[in-house]
């Protein structure tokens, strides 16, 4: 049956598919480079893959049992199937809106969906104007923009946006005498101007840029304190990032007592911010019959801070003691002004189906699966509610994805992994609810504590499903809740604190 209708798909092909004119790549100048092969179908222009591959001067290889082909483009790869609208670009999937097709014994791919994907890849910058049917080819000049240098308080984030995205694989770094860190980008091009007007600052004590045929290097000589560095790119925004970490300041030989004791505080974990989400204006996720996450969380808060306090002595402040609203900024404040050493929010979670159940446990990074993005995006969601307007979903989405994909990595990154784990681990086995396990997610109310502490955020149970919204709704699921997120807490802390020779 199968391949009847492939002999059918053919023959319709043979009839519909008509040959156009070739379609010109032209270059920055309007200026015709080459001819390629194409056939309309319908409004539709396609584009042959061998006439792009040779194009290009990319590699072929065609699988024709499979009616697969595989266009090499130095290092990358793109995958395309006759009448699969998938295409695999390196490791990376995307779904045409029209699948390729196959006439006249050739693949052919549809040029205005096609083109953004191999743009990806091209060393040239590839765009299609549908209406000329016209295939553009610009050499690319400058892709390295610019230079950013941030200094923080366990380091200097060093930026360097480019205009397009780099891969892991694509630089290189090398150290030499006196504290100079190399950085070869190869494909790299840099805008000169941009690079001799920036000014070295933090970790960073004098910067030199070179541009060669192939690659472009950029010198950071490091100051005394920089004790290790993480190279790695980013893609939305494009950038290549350089964290600079400062070195752990050894303590004098035989200093004073007092000066012991304020300095191994400082490692402590002295001053735990229980962060209830939600509030006033901002109910959060409603369950079937109406329970308000802001209700149930509060709860939960107000008695892990009393749990906190009484059992492990150590100071708590609440972002929140009240049904009041809080932007999500100004409860990283309240973290940073009152010295926090911990940051845990609490939350419930929701969603579309009803039969979606369990508990999760988040630490801030970049989200992995679609579901800790959705999670994201929906606790991130009250950032509508903060003054001066809501903000309509298409922009309140904007500054989701920017919060996701700007994620920078921190020190503190390993000890948040520590923390989310042990709590989910205490919460699945006291609620004996499903352990959806421990996640990764960009959540905003978290940024700006990243570099000063570690942080999670707890997603307690499903306040859109019917039974695990009446478990929400009884005191001692709540208390059971507060308990499980106060004994993680309090593992974590021990087994910190007696790596730094605290704790029994």
């Amino acid at each position: 049956m199968r391949t009847l209708c492939y002999i059918l798909i053919m023959l319709m092909l043979s009839f519909s598919a008509t040959f156009g004119d070739p379609v010109d790549i032209g270059d920055a100048d309007g200026q015709k480079v080459v001819e390629l092969e194409s056939i309309s179908i319908g409004d539709e222009t396609f584009l042959s893959v061998m006439s792009i591959a040779q194009a290009l001067d990319a590699s072929l290889y065609w699988a024709q049992p499979t009616k697969k082909m595989v266009l090499k483009l130095g290092k990358d790869r793109v995958k395309v199937t006759a009448f699969n609208p998938t295409v695999t670009v390196n490791e990376q999937t995307f779904n045409l809106p029209i699948e390729p097709v196959m006439a006249h014994g050739v693949l052919y791919v549809p040029a205005n969906a096609f083109v953004p994907l191999i743009d990806r890849v091209s060393p040239d910058r590839l765009s299609w104007e549908k209406k000329d049917r016209r295939l553009m080819r610009v050499a690319e000049e400058e892709n390295i923009s610019g230079l950013i240098l941030d200094e923080r308080a366990n380091g200097t984030l060093v930026i360097m946006e480019t205009t397009r995205p780099f891969r892991k694989e694509d630089i290189q770094d090398t150290t030499t005498e006196p504290r100079w860190l190399h950085l070869s980008v190869y494909g790299g091009k840099l805008d000169a101007e941009e690079f001799i007007r920036a000014q070295p600052h933090g970790g960073v004590l004098e910067i030199a840029a070179y541009q060669y045929e192939q690659s472009a290097q950029v010198s950071l000589r490091l100051a005394s304190d920089i004790g290790g560095y993480e190279v790695y790119p980013t893609a939305h925004p494009n950038r290549i990032v350089v964290l600079l970490r400062k070195r752990e300041k050894k303590p004098p030989e035989a200093p004073p007592a007092e000066e012991i004791v304020f300095d191994r505080k400082r490692w402590t974990y002295h001053t735990i911010i229980v962060d209830p989400g939600h509030g006033g204006r901002d109910p959060g996720a409603i369950g079937p019959t109406g329970l308000k996450e802001k209700d149930v969380v509060l709860d939960i808060g107000r008695r892990l801070a009393d749990l906190l306090e009484k059992k492990l002595n150590v100071k708590v402040m609440l972002t929140r003691s009240s049904d009041r609203f809080i932007p999500l900024n100004e409860r990283a404040r309240i973290a940073l002004r009152n010295e926090g050493t911990l940051f845990v929010s609490i939350h419930t979670n929701a969603s579309p189906k009803r039969k979606a159940q369990g508990t999760e446990t988040f630490f801030l990074s970049e989200a992995k699966t679609e579901d800790a993005m959705r999670v994201a995006q929906r606790e991130n969601a009250s950032l509508q509610y903060q003054e001066p307007a809501p903000l309509a979903d298409t922009e309140n989405f904007q500054i989701v994805e920017d919060i996701r994909l700007g994620m920078l990595s921190n020190q503190f990154l390993k000890e948040s992994q520590d923390l989310a784990a042990l709590i989910q681990s205490e919460l699945s086995r006291t609620l004996r609810t499903k352990n959806r396990g421990v996640k990764q997610a960009g959540f905003y109310v978290m940024m700006g504590t990243e570099a000063t502490m570690p942080g999670v955020l707890v997603e307690v149970a499903f306040i859109s499903n019917p039974y695990e919204e009446k478990l929400l709704k009884r005191t001692s699921f709540r208390k059971k809740a507060a308990s499980a997120i106060f004994e993680g807490i309090k593992t974590f802390k021990m087994r910190k604190e007696q790596g730094m020779g605290y704790g029994g």
